[in-house]
């Protein structure tokens, strides 16, 4: 059998190979997320007795922030979870529409991504410019 396209709708054996492996990677990141998701759930539960050892601190801004975080990783993860779901539905159609599909899941996990990275830089901006103020 040649390297032909009609088996993938027009694409080449190489993009679905390509689409399949980023598909596993994306999942793997998906699953990381969950699991620290978890693991940071557990760790909100023990935050209280750590808190109480910090002087000055106040628990409700500890726990804000980490239910933020919580929050962002949940949403990015499951932003990948979506993205490899379409990619497996590419795979299975191999048709323009649904790589459309993938490649939008992937636009929109870049931008959510790029837009958390350029909050941090400004909270990061922020916190030193208040630091060399005080």
């Amino acid at each position: 059998m040649g390297m032909g396209t009609t088996h993938f709708g027009g694409f080449t054996p190489r993009t679905a190979s390509i689409m399949s492996q980023t598909r596993g990677w994306v999942l793997f990141m998906a699953i990381l997320g969950y699991i620290y998701v978890f693991l940071a759930l557990i760790g909100l539960t023990q935050v209280t007795a750590v808190v109480r050892e910090l002087p000055g601190m106040r628990m409700g801004v500890l726990v804000l922030i980490m239910l933020v975080v919580i929050g962002v990783v949940l949403t990015g993860s499951i932003m990948l979870t979506m993205y490899a779901a379409r990619i497996g539905a590419f795979l299975r159609t191999y048709d323009m529409a649904s790589m459309a599909l993938a490649l939008r899941s992937q636009k929109v996990f870049w931008v959510f991504s790029g837009v958390l990275i350029l909050l941090y830089i400004v909270t990061i901006f922020l916190v030193v410019l208040v630091g060399i103020m005080s």
